[in-house]
């Protein structure tokens, strides 16, 4: 790790590359006014290469400045701040602020049921954790982190779901370990431990959202709001594929019917069939606009029963990370029944060797998606050699093409044919196919 000098020079020389292009494109400066756009801008490669050197040498810079000891309470105390937050969005603070406007702590108060006093400290803990923000000694306002609940309640729906979920899952994860050291049993995920009502048995993540409808709606929100992201763009499915290739898709797990809009959106010969879980199933059919009726249809699909749908291509997008290889290989076992020589199986995913072991943020987001599946649903990420390897082992007649990933993007896409093989060996002479044949 570099000295604090030096990693003061990288931000400044990086510093100069974003600075120069965010003057020539009249690109806002970056912001945590409520004004300030949430999204991330679209820049150059080497601007975006830039702003992620600048984040990882201020992370180690923190890091080095502050002592062992020290790091460690600031660690877990993050815990407080993630419940404060948690606890404001649960009162319904943000939405009782209106954009570029403040609000005293007396009237807020008086409108979410607490005590002033007690508002205003966890507030001001917020506001330090970089939510909200105290413009004047008694008053509340926004800032660019809160006013996102202002501005797309898809998106705050998402992150208050997120916040509500990673405290208590994370408490379990140990608890996980003592239930299944393989981890591999979706029954003793850290969440299924975690919801686990008295008396009942212990439920899967995807089973609880099929039984209660409104976590169902919350996981749309967030599947929706995920997309919007740049580094999640719709864009880079759009690009991954010449999809004038092919004329019907399946989206498998593709709820709300986010990555089927997109693509009929630009290509406009394309037919869809978004396949999910029957209340997820009901919620898309009902939130799907009307110029889109004609083209896109949902149908309830089991993932690990064989596809009743044939088409051109299969689109799994964030749903073998969810899965243990065991389950992974039987939902690609089920789909391969239904495929005919020649379509397409996309499969979209972060890749753990696609990650910038040299940005502490980029290699987060991968760490913490992998740990993320494992506490939720007994998943894991996997690198596109794992990807490879596991298709192939559950059915050796899908070729893979190549790999997808842009600059700037989290995920990739991989592609893979399906190869009819030829018939049996017969007494004519004709040999059995052999994997050489196939690779």
């Amino acid at each position: 790790m570099s000295g604090i000098k030096d990693l003061a020079e990288v931000i400044s020389e990086d510093a100069d590359i974003v600075i120069k292009e965010f003057e020539e494109k009249n690109i806002p400066d970056f912001s945590w006014s409520e004004d300030a756009p949430f999204a991330f801008p679209k820049v150059s490669p080497e601007c975006y290469e830039a702003i992620q050197r600048i984040s990882a040498a201020a992370v180690r810079i923190q890091r080095l400045a502050t002592p062992p000891v020290i790091f460690l309470r600031m660690l877990h105390d993050k815990c407080y701040e993630i419940g404060a937050i948690k606890a404001l969005m649960d009162l319904g603070v943000p939405y009782e602020i209106f954009l570029n406007h403040d609000i005293s702590y007396e009237n807020l108060a008086r409108i979410v049921n607490i005590d002033k006093d007690l508002l205003a400290r966890y507030v001001r803990l917020a506001a330090a954790a970089g939510f909200l923000f105290e413009p004047r000694p008694g008053f509340v306002s926004h800032n660019v982190t809160s006013a996102i609940f202002m501005k797309d309640r898809n998106t705050a729906h998402a992150l208050h779901w997120g916040f509500k979920e990673a405290l208590v899952t994370a408490a379990e994860i140990s608890e996980s370990f003592k239930m299944d050291p393989t981890g591999r049993n979706p029954y003793c995920s850290a969440w299924s431990i975690s919801h686990k009502e008295r008396g009942e048995a212990l439920e899967t993540y995807w089973q609880r959202i099929e039984r209660v409808p409104e976590d169902a709606k919350e996981y749309q929100s967030l599947m929706a709001a995920t997309a919007k992201l740049e580094q999640y763009s719709m864009e880079h499915v759009i690009s991954c594929f010449d999809w004038r290739l092919v004329n019907t898709v399946v989206d498998c797990g593709g709820c709300p019917g986010h990555i089927s809009m997109a693509l009929a959106d630009r290509f406009h010969h394309l037919k869809f069939v978004v396949q999910d879980l029957p209340e997820a199933v009901a919620l898309g059919r009902k939130s799907l606009p009307k110029r889109y009726r004609t083209r896109i249809t949902f149908e309830h699909n089991d993932l690990f029963k064989s596809q009743r749908v044939t088409a051109d291509a299969y689109f799994y997008r964030w749903i073998m990370q969810s899965w243990s290889d065991d389950f992974a290989r039987d939902i690609i076992r089920g789909v391969g029944k239904a495929m005919n020589h020649g379509a397409k199986l996309f499969i979209n995913e972060m890749l753990m060797d696609d990650v910038d072991w040299d940005c502490e943020a980029i290699e987060m987001e991968g760490r913490i998606t992998d740990i993320r599946m494992h506490a939720l649903h007994m998943g894991r990420a996997r690198s596109m050699v794992e990807y490879i390897n596991m298709v192939r082992m559950a059915d050796k007649r899908f070729r893979f093409e190549r790999k997808h990933c842009p600059p700037g993007s989290f995920l990739s896409v991989l592609e893979f044919t399906f190869i009819e093989l030829p018939p049996p060996a017969t007494t004519d002479g004709s040999r059995t196919p052999v994997q050489e044949d196939f690779d």
